[in-house]
């Protein structure tokens, strides 16, 4: 495995504090000791296994102390299952701690942790997002709503959906459950569930210029719960704000057949107005990369419960998990019982 030059190494001992190029947040403290020869030891110890281990010293009442650390992380979820996964070292368990004095050269990026998806035995698949992605996960039996999840830089949103494609315009095509009794429909007597779903009924007809009884004919229940509702297709535009206005675009028919994607049938459908699938790529703990993967800058290679990253003329341990996927920008792991989902940024 290769390593950073020598100079960079020898800096490794941190008497002060060091500009950096770009601030990271946090790092992982393996150990305090107050012996400076072996502080220096396990630092030495640990490059030879692969992470970018650094000593800085701490001057204290009760003389020095010698804080042996590892990495560079962008976000403390990064730094916290980094710690997580390394194994005790001299005694002392792996913490996350806010960085402090990482030489500028040990690593030449930093870890992030986007976002750590616990599937929970849902299907999950990627798919690209305007400009991220998206991560869906759904139950199949029962067949459920899917749950999405769109990564876009540091912008992380999730909303429920059938199916959900982004437009060029920014809008996004939306097919989703809509409920016919309010939030509060368990406080609520049945007389005014009846209203509350009157009302949406006579909206849903009216934005779609069909029957009152058309629309009725389509109401439907989940399985297991009792809240009637409508499949419902609709085109969302967000507002400079963050506010989401909708326009309704048709309405699914679930008695005749559903599909993990939503209805087979619809009413008020115009050609066009019901997108195709965007193609997606399955993610499954069981289902690893089969070599390295490639990326802007970077490759990830596989290193027993770690990622080794490899930038420039430097290999460093810096993330955990079963390397999956990547789109050249993110890379998903499994990591216990979840998915990871990195991304790696400048220093």
């Amino acid at each position: 495995m290769r390593r950073v030059r020598a100079a960079v190494l020898g800096a490794a001992l941190v008497l002060g504090a060091v500009a950096w190029a770009q601030a990271i947040s946090y790092t992982v403290q393996v150990v305090a000791l107050s012996d400076k020869d072996s502080a220096l030891a396990l630092q030495a110890q640990l490059n030879s296994q692969g992470y970018p281990a650094y000593v800085v010293r701490s001057t204290t009442v009760a003389g020095d102390v010698y804080r042996v650390r590892v990495g560079a992380f962008a976000n403390r979820q990064a730094a916290l299952v980094f710690a997580d996964a390394m194994p005790a070292v001299a005694g002392g368990k792996p913490v996350p701690a806010l960085a402090e004095a990482i030489p500028p050269g040990i690593v030449s990026l930093a870890p992030r942790v986007l976002t750590r998806i616990i599937p929970d035995g849902r299907s999950v698949t990627v798919q690209p997002w305007r400009s991220g992605i998206a991560i869906r996960l759904q139950q199949r039996s029962p067949l459920q709503e899917a749950r999405y999840v769109t990564v876009e830089g540091d912008q992380v949103d999730s909303f429920d959906a059938w199916l959900a494609v982004p437009s060029a315009d920014g809008s996004i095509t939306r097919l989703r459950d809509l409920a016919l009794w309010p939030d509060s429909y368990q406080q609520d007597p049945q007389a005014a569930r009846d209203a509350y779903q009157a009302s949406v009924v006579s909206l849903v007809a009216d934005g779609l210029g069909l029957s009152a009884s058309d629309v009725r004919a389509t109401i439907t229940t989940g399985p297991g719960d009792a809240v009637p509702h409508l499949v419902v297709l609709e085109r969302v535009t967000r507002a400079s704000d963050g506010t989401e206005s909708s326009k309704l675009l048709a309405l699914g028919v679930p008695a005749l057949g559903m599909t993990p994607e939503g209805p087979a049938r619809y009413l008020g459908l115009a050609p066009g107005e019901l997108p195709d699938a965007p193609p997606t790529t399955p993610l499954a703990a069981d289902a690893p990369a089969t070599g390295p993967l490639q990326g802007s800058g970077w490759t990830a290679r596989q290193n027993g419960d770690f990622v080794t990253l490899t930038a420039g003329d430097a290999s460093w341990v810096q993330a955990v998990g079963t390397l999956l996927w990547t789109d050249g920008h993110v890379v998903a792991t499994a990591y216990r019982s979840s998915l990871l989902f990195y991304d790696f940024l400048p220093r």
